[in-house]
């Protein structure tokens, strides 16, 4: 993975510049991370299964909400939610909707509580609320599955700027053509005049590719057909 540093020399000599003339550094690296952000974006909306971790969650009793802003990396959607038990891991019921009736017959507490949940905003709503509290363990509490928002650079980065393991070599071409073509942008809104256009060619060619590869395969598992064995309608195969 390149430095910001390289990054930032890349898009000047897509440019033409040397040496800064019309661009400074800051201008670059803000385009620089909002091309990353672009592309963040849009691994996450397909469904990709990058950029995502887990954590345990404690129980606080009498509490049905869950506070997830402190989360490190940061938390931007629910992937699953399990409870942690003595006998192993229960995934959740996500109720999606507020109105939805809750089937659980029990709060119960331990192993025996295993609440509906859903999500209003950063926040974990369970249903029913727990009525004892449970430290956050393998064993107990909640295990949250999540895709997190990494760190982006910004105008004030420094040039050793250190990527999220995800954003691999494989972005940079794109990452490059994209803040290059933000610049250019910026100049022409301004009167001035670029070969922009050769860039975005280069550019939705490695697009693409790129959508190709982050798109899920929709093709479903191939399912054996069971049917009636018409020669002796009494048995299946």
């Amino acid at each position: 993975m390149s430095t910001l540093g390289t990054l930032v020399d890349n898009v000047r000599i897509n440019l033409g510049e040397t040496t800064a003339r019309f661009y400074t550094d800051s201008e670059i690296k803000y385009q620089i991370g909002n091309a990353y952000k672009k592309y963040f974006n849009d691994i996450s909306m397909a469904g990709a299964g990058w950029f995502q971790t887990k954590t345990t969650l404690a129980l606080v009793n009498g509490d049905e909400e869950i506070d997830l802003d402190a989360l490190n990396p940061t938390f931007k959607e629910i992937g699953k939610l399990s409870r942690n038990t003595s006998l192993g891991i229960i995934p959740m019921l996500d109720k999606r909707k507020r109105f939805q009736a809750s089937y659980t017959t029990s709060t119960g507490t331990g192993d025996a509580y295993v609440p509906d949940y859903y999500i209003r905003g950063r926040h974990i709503i369970l249903d029913p609320k727990p009525v004892a509290s449970e430290a956050a363990s393998d064993t107990t509490g909640l295990t949250l599955e999540y895709v997190y928002i990494p760190t982006f650079p910004t105008s004030s980065s420094n040039n050793v700027f250190e990527f999220d393991s995800n954003f691999t070599e494989d972005f940079e071409p794109m990452i490059e053509l994209k803040a290059t073509i933000g610049c250019l942008e910026t100049k022409d809104g301004m009167g001035g005049v670029s070969d922009i256009q050769s860039f975005r060619g280069r550019l939705q060619e490695l697009e693409a590719v790129f959508q190709e590869a982050i798109t899920p395969d929709e093709q479903p598992d191939r399912i054996d057909y069971i049917g009636l064995n018409y020669p002796n309608y009494y048995t299946y195969w």
